[in-house]
């Protein structure tokens, strides 16, 4: 996990992710999406609620694309 990431960090990140990556072919040359793991649970100086809100509209963007994105969220 990813545990002290600034907002444009997490930000490029999502969106490589999402535009760059978003599926891979498999040896059986089936085409499979690519989980985005390890997105960081806050930023300093954004509240929980814009936290959320973005890891959740990255979620939204990757299923209108056809991928069936995965977001963790760590606990502390």
């Amino acid at each position: 996990m990813v545990s002290d990431c600034d907002a444009q960090s997490l930000a490029e990140g999502i969106r490589k992710r999402i535009t760059e990556e978003v599926v891979h072919t498999n040896k059986a040359g089936e085409v499979q999406p690519v989980s985005i793991i390890g997105i960081c649970e806050r930023f300093d100086g954004w509240s929980m609620e814009r936290n959320l809100n973005y890891v959740v509209k990255a979620m939204v963007t990757a299923k209108l694309q056809g991928a069936n994105q995965v977001v963790q969220l760590k606990e502390e």
